[in-house]
């Protein structure tokens, strides 16, 4: 059996004396806007599925966006993201402004993407109305000789009555 290597977290979380070793923080890491996004959201608890449904991206972009910073911080999970972060706050944020830059971008995204399924909704209701409407009268054009030789035959009296009186 293949034995796994431990990481330093999960070590230091084993031993109930010594805290984490926590590597310090490089000067030279740069992580994107699109990172930092990610790692906020991975901090509120999202999943890669509904960060990419809020950042209108692929599920596998997101996922290669995590990939990315797991190497580029050299960690191995969420967890190890949550305490290198949590100890090394500046990697996402010199000052709180840029924190609330990023929040008020998830916002605007938010209430884009809500008024863009209102207007699909919107859209979608109006076309099924208008494909009712036109298959009606279609159905109506198709039926019109028929309608007009009832009215003849029953002599301008055309109802539901004569109808079924007639299938008799």
């Amino acid at each position: 059996m293949k034995m796994r290597k431990l990481s330093p977290l999960y070590k230091a979380l084993k031993s109930e004396n010594q805290p984490p070793e926590l590597k310090p923080i490089k000067s030279t890491i740069k992580l994107t806007t699109h990172q930092k996004q990610i790692i906020l959201l991975i901090l509120d608890g999202w999943s890669d599925q509904k960060i990419s449904q809020l950042l209108f991206v692929a599920q596998r972009t997101v996922e290669s966006h995590v990939r990315n910073i797991f190497k580029i911080l050299e960690i191995r999970n969420r967890i190890e993201l949550i305490v290198y972060i949590r100890a090394n706050p500046n990697l996402i944020s010199n000052d709180k402004s840029k924190e609330n830059e990023v929040n008020a971008e998830i916002c605007i995204l938010k209430e884009q993407r809500l008024k863009a399924a209102w207007a699909l909704s919107a859209l979608n209701n109006e076309i099924n109305d208008q494909l009712i409407n036109h298959k009606l009268e279609t159905i109506l054009r198709m039926l019109q000789p028929e309608l007009n030789t009832l009215e003849v035959f029953w002599g301008g009296h055309y109802n539901e009555g004569a109808i079924a009186h007639s299938e008799l």
